[in-house]
């Protein structure tokens, strides 16, 4: 999605972040990207999962001082 301005980008990326990026999700594009006969380690996808808790407003703040002067 395209945001309008910084306001929106603001007020809706973070959550759309957090809502999004699950382990589930994690894991099905690793599967997708998986050479024949592999799979996700699970331990890998569990640590995803734990860390991408409140992560929004981190990632948006980051982001921002890494893209802006």
């Amino acid at each position: 999605m395209a945001y309008g301005s910084y306001a929106d980008l603001e007020r809706e990326a973070p959550a759309k972040l957090e809502r999004k990026a699950t382990p589930e999700a994690f894991a099905a594009g690793l599967s997708r990207v998986a050479p024949p006969g592999k799979k996700p380690n699970s331990s890998r996808v569990a640590n995803f999962g734990s860390r991408m808790k409140n992560v929004g407003k981190t990632w948006l703040r980051e982001w921002t001082e890494s893209m802006y002067a």
